[in-house]
């Protein structure tokens, strides 16, 4: 692709840019920033691509400036490489320390402390090889979510296939979705949800049309629904207006975070996380994509989840998984295997030079 290869010469010079494509579009986006500036987002009104961290304040929110806007025409073909189990490795350790964090959380539901809370962790291991090479396989592996590379010489390197929409709105309308619950997909087995995964998804759901009733009217609320993202299987429900009142800006503080990153209640359940995970997750879990950009003036985000962020001559993998009442540590932690396998498969399959 011609429009990688000004990406290509972009990372060459150290300047910040993002590639993208929102899901099941035939196309790739870049913006190309023509200095090393950090753009800092101070109200929301500023137009680009922006990448805020979970904790809002703890890291910069800051845009990538359109200073040169490219697009490229990007078909998908039916071929895909097969998920590489290998890219896992039985880790002992990190497993007893994730379900230790696990028994605390599950605890603190007990008390009624928390409703719901969604513990991650970081997989970390070496890596040398382009990461313009590792997006152009995620460009092909998975068509239905929003795929981005993004690197600010000031931030670093982040990449992605993230399956939620933080929001999609204009003047005209606005959507988002509630996800949650987690499956691996098997061929041409259709998943049998649990009542703890309806559960967990509903409180998302809820949680979200709380948030939204006092700035958006007449909000329609259709799902759940399966939904597959890569090798996994999601339970999706979509929240739609028309006309909304209130800004990019309003709604953006409304969401984030939402209960499928996060937990309920929100305060609550983020002490939590930053007193027990053991890592600062950044940017993973915050939301990144198009603000009041594009012939309508419009805001695309997304969440940062099944992302990846390059360092040092290493990779850092981030996954999570929502704990509720009756959570299965067990399950809990093949979960964030499940999840992990998502980027882990690109790393490797771009090592031996596949697709």
């Amino acid at each position: 692709m011609e429009l990688l290869k000004q990406v290509s010469e972009h990372y060459r010079r150290d300047l910040p840019f993002v590639v993208y494509r929102k899901p099941a579009e035939l196309k790739v986006s870049a913006f190309l920033q023509q200095d090393r500036e950090l753009q800092i987002v101070k109200d929301f009104g500023e137009s680009g691509f922006i990448m805020a961290p979970f904790i809002a304040g703890a890291y910069p929110t800051f845009l990538i400036r359109p200073d040169q806007f490219v697009e490229e025409p990007f078909e998908v073909g039916e071929f895909r490489l097969p998920f590489n189990s290998s890219a896992e490795v039985d880790r002992d350790q990190e497993k007893k320390i994730y379900l230790n964090k696990i028994a605390l959380a599950l605890e603190e539901i007990d008390r009624k402390n928390l409703q719901k809370v969604v513990l991650s962790r970081r997989i970390s291991f070496p890596f040398k090889t382009d990461p313009i090479a590792v997006f152009t396989l995620l460009l092909r592996q998975f068509p239905r979510a929003f795929g981005y590379l993004l690197y600010h010489p000031k931030i670093g390197i982040w990449m992605g296939a993230s399956p939620e929409t933080l929001l999609h709105c204009n003047k005209e309308k606005f959507s988002t979705v509630s996800l949650a619950g987690t499956q691996k997909a098997e061929q041409d087995i259709s998943p049998d949800w649990s009542a703890k995964e309806i559960r967990e998804q509903e409180y998302v759901t809820q949680y979200i049309v709380q948030a939204l009733k006092h700035k958006i009217h007449g909000l329609r609320v259709t799902g759940p629904e399966t939904v597959r993202a890569g090798n996994l299987y999601h339970l999706q429900t979509r929240i739609e207006a028309t006309q909304p009142q209130a800004s990019a800006g309003q709604l953006i503080q409304a969401l984030h975070p939402t209960p499928a990153v996060c937990g309920i209640p929100t305060n609550k359940a983020r002490d939590f996380l930053l007193a027990n995970e053991g890592y600062s997750r950044r940017y993973y879990s915050g939301f990144l994509g198009e603000l009041n950009w594009g012939a309508d003036s419009g805001s695309h985000l997304f969440v940062n989840l099944r992302c990846m962020n390059f360092e040092n001559d290493q990779v850092h993998v981030y996954v999570g998984g929502g704990l509720v009442k009756g959570s299965d540590p067990e399950q809990e932690w093949m979960e964030t295997v499940y999840k992990s396998e998502s980027m882990k498969h690109l790393i490797v399959n771009s090592k031996l030079k596949l697709g």
